[in-house]
């Protein structure tokens, strides 16, 4: 199992660098510089439908706005990495005034599915995968929190590196600065709940497990900007809030205690640090 973490955990973090900027890096093209997209509020587009049914692996989007500069036409994505797409169902839509002249089969191309899930873009493949098997482990049919923590730490690493990665762009410009592509908005705050909001639930009661998430948090936390540092703190909150603090024994009490105090130093929330 561990050789298994260790594969998908390897693949996730290629993925992140090979489909993320890094946060420092500006993409010139932020959504309050594009009048269009305020623009196109106020026009109906055209939807297009996909040609096949799949797990949506790839998208090309530097082909995408390519071609929709060569259009002149702004498409905006309506499905994301990782969803099934029924043949039928609405993958994008467009605005311009050329849609007559745009052939469908040059944007449905740039559009790659699969019978199965990968890591090849979608990142949240692979952190839906280490959760998976981080819940399996922490069933009573198992009971396995050794596999659990190395789970939960394999998931600290991967959102160690996608915090520091700019998840905010859904706006692609072409060579002129012009609107070309507008695709779905993520954010890092529902990454990291979304990866352990189940694990809290369903291991709250083991000391071990409770301690290696706080462990995770400091590790993102560790190296990362100030946002960062602050989402981690707030959503360590949240999981000493399920924490039974009447029920816990005193030398666990002591040995969470010091975890989330130097969880506390390491946000730079030492002040509002209150022991269990």
């Amino acid at each position: 199992m561990s050789n298994l973490i260790h594969h998908i955990t390897r693949n996730t973090i290629e993925s992140i660098h090979a489909n993320y900027e890094d946060e420092m890096i500006e993409s010139g093209d932020e959504p309050w510089k594009d009048w269009e997209s305020e623009e196109l509020n106020l026009v109906e587009p055209t939807y297009i439908h996909s040609e096949k049914s799949g797990y949506l692996l790839i998208v090309e989007i530097d082909k995408l706005v390519k071609q929709a500069s060569d259009d002149d036409i702004i498409i905006q994505i309506e499905v994301g990495l990782g969803d099934f797409i029924e043949k039928g169902s609405t993958i994008f839509s467009f605005w311009g005034n050329n849609k007559i002249n745009v052939d469908q089969a040059n944007y449905q191309n740039l559009f790659h599915f699969g019978e199965e899930r990968a890591t090849i873009q979608d990142i949240d493949f692979g952190l839906t995968k280490l959760v998976e098997i981080t819940l399996r482990a922490l069933s009573p049919g198992t009971n396995d929190p050794n596999t659990a923590i190395s789970g939960i730490r394999a998931l600290a690493r991967i959102l160690k590196v996608l915090a520091k990665k700019n998840l905010h762009r859904s706006y692609y410009n072409d060579t002129y600065e012009s609107l070309r592509v507008i695709i779905k908005q993520r954010h890092f705050e529902d990454y990291l709940y979304r990866c352990y909001y189940q694990i809290r639930h369903y291991g709250i009661e083991d000391v071990s497990v409770v301690a290696a998430m706080i462990d995770s948090l400091q590790l993102i936390a560790s190296q990362n900007e100030k946002r960062i540092k602050k989402l981690v703190w707030q959503f360590s909150i949240y999981i000493q809030q399920g924490i039974k603090k009447e029920e816990i024994l005193e030398l666990d009490r002591k040995y969470l205690n010091e975890k989330i105090y130097k969880l506390a130093i390491q946000t730079e929330h030492a002040n509002d640090y209150h022991p269990l």
